[in-house]
């Protein structure tokens, strides 16, 4: 996996950034965005007592789990994926430990060339330069406001299809028979890599698995800045 990832699973050059981009403003009337981030959840079983079982156990979910970030391409690839955190992480603090987390704006430049592009993402995440979300459902909402979420929501689905389709084609990643995080965590890799490989041999599945209880809870600041 280590090989392979990173070959398959490549961040975007400035050239294809321009390109994504254009599709989204042309398809949704939506500018500056160059990929949509999420995280979703990998079932396991209970891990063994020296992995920390209960950090893996999602109460929202009721199993045990471990997280896998991804950012999505139009054609429901990933341009990059990051994996193996506890289910009972909140994305926003699974984004912070990324290497997509950039702290004073140090390295941003690498990854985001033209300061107009900027990742979608759900209410989990917060705002930064390079990382849109909705307005939150809290405060004052406009009509507005309501009308940029509808778009915003039209874009983002790029993402939740991706991961649709990932488990629409690995199965496997519906639940892990497996008590190791490690293993599982390699399994997820594995098939992300090879979801992308399939895309580009234009092997292109039908099969979408959703899970509909896959969705966080509003963003707590505590859950991004508690302790590390």
């Amino acid at each position: 996996v280590e090989h392979l990832l990173p070959k398959y699973v490549k961040w975007p050059s400035l050239r294809q950034q321009y390109q994504i981009e254009k599709h989204y403003r042309d398809t949704n009337n939506f500018p500056g965005v160059v990929g949509c981030i999420d995280g979703t959840h990998i079932p396991i079983r209970k891990p063994p007592s020296d992995e920390s079982p209960d950090s893996y156990y999602n109460n929202r979910l009721k199993n045990y789990s471990i997280v896998m970030q991804v950012t999505a391409n139009p054609d429901k690839s990933f341009s990059h994926v990051a994996a193996g955190a506890p289910g009972s992480v909140h994305d926003a603090r699974i984004f912070k430990k990324s290497d997509l987390w950039f702290e004073n704006g140090q390295r941003i430049d690498e990854f985001f060339p033209d300061p107009r592009f900027h990742l979608i993402a759900d209410s989990a995440y917060m705002t930064k330069q390079y990382i849109l979300p909705p307005f939150k459902r809290y405060g004052i909402i406009t009509a507005g406001h309501n009308k940029f979420n509808k778009v915003h929501a039209s874009v983002r689905n790029v993402v939740e299809c991706a991961i649709g389709a990932l488990k629409g084609r690995f199965k496997r990643l519906i639940h892990v028979n497996l008590h190791c995080p490690e293993q599982a965590t390699k399994i997820a890799l594995a098939c992300a890599t090879l979801h992308n490989f399939c895309i580009e041999l234009n092997d292109i599945t039908n099969q979408e698995h959703r899970d509909p209880e896959d969705v966080n809870p509003p963003l707590n600041v505590d859950q991004v800045f508690g302790e590390d």
